[in-house]
């Protein structure tokens, strides 16, 4: 994760476990890698990245995120279980990628 004042790079690489309690067929391994990248920004006599460190003070600055990402379709989405047979709910990703975009606001 890269990280500085105003900015951070954020990357996933989760492994899933999809089990069945009741005895049935089970899957797992690594699913759909995902990133993102957010921007902090707040207003504080004029529109300025967010520092690091700020004191109690300006939390009472507006603060403003954007931020913005996707997955890789990494994971297996033909995942087979033991006797063969597909299932969409226990494969380990989608197959397309998928993507995020949004914004935050507060005070």
């Amino acid at each position: 994760m890269a990280s500085s004042p105003g900015y951070r790079l954020i990357c996933f690489l989760p492994y899933h476990i999809k089990a069945e309690s009741s005895g049935g067929t089970s899957s797992e391994g690594f699913a759909d890698v995902s990133w993102m990248v957010q921007l902090g920004l707040k207003w504080d006599d004029g529109l300025r990245l967010q520092p690091k460190k700020e004191s109690l003070d300006d939390w009472e600055d507006w603060h403003f995120t954007l931020y913005g990402g996707s997955t890789l379709p990494t994971g297996d989405p033909n995942h087979r279980l033991s006797d063969g047979s597909i299932d969409p709910g226990k494969s380990t990703g989608y197959g397309n990628p998928a993507y995020m975009v949004g914004a935050t606001m507060t005070k």
